[in-house]
Order: C-alpha cells, then sequence, then structure tokens
C-alpha cells in the first residue's frame, strides 16, 4: 500500500465539495482488511462525494465527529484492523491521540499507519 496513492484518493473525494465546504471539511480515507473506508468530517460525506465510490470503498457515517474519528470507527465496527489512513487537512490532537491509542503511528500530518 502506497501513502502517496492513499493521499491522492482522498483529495480526489475532497475535490468534489464545492464552494466553501472543500475549504473547511475533511475527507479521510482508511485502508483497513483489504477495504477503503472513506469519510467526511463533521456533517460526513455529501451525496456527490458517496456516488464517486469505487469498487472496495465504504462509505463511513458518524455524524458529528472528525473524519479520522468516523472512519476509525467503522473499521471498529465491521472488526477491520487500520493499515494506513490519509487526510486532506492536517490531523489535529484529539485525532493525532485516538490514532495513537489505535496502535498508530503519525508518519505526516496528514498520514498515518498501523505497523504489524
Amino acid at each position: 500500500m502506497e501513502i502517496a496513492a492513499l493521499k491522492a484518493r482522498a483529495a480526489e473525494v475532497h475535490e468534489i465539495l464545492k464552494g466553501i465546504a472543500s475549504k473547511q471539511r475533511t475527507t479521510a480515507v482508511l485502508v483497513a482488511g483489504g477495504w477503503r473506508i472513506v469519510g467526511g468530517g463533521v456533517r460526513d460525506l455529501d451525496p456527490a462525494q458517496r456516488h464517486s465510490l469505487l469498487k472496495g470503498e465504504i462509505a463511513a457515517k458518524l455524524v458529528r465527529q472528525h473524519a479520522e474519528i468516523t472512519v476509525l470507527a467503522e473499521a471498529q465496527r465491521r472488526g477491520l484492523a487500520p493499515r494506513a489512513i490519509a487526510v486532506t487537512r492536517p490531523i489535529c490532537p484529539k485525532c493525532a491521540f485516538e490514532i495513537k491509542v489505535s496502535g498508530g503511528a503519525l508518519t505526516s500530518n496528514t498520514t498515518a499507519i498501523w505497523p504489524r
């Protein structure tokens, strides 16, 4: 799994947002158990973003949570082990903490991995 490809996919799904939403919202893509889990922060993915998902991608939902928390919660609900995440905005301290608690390690301000 290549982090650059994961970052590119997060950006691609995020770019579907228009206007102020594209500047204020975050999109996350998490690789877990052979799937890509895609989520948006606070308001979840919008309909156009959900429609853009590819085979092997799962839309995560968790209203009023950050995108990182949303995709991690979806992986946990499905019993999938996280492997890597990329987000479109810098990971905040709260999300960084949750990533670390779940066994992940930040690799940049927008990416993290879960070592085996």
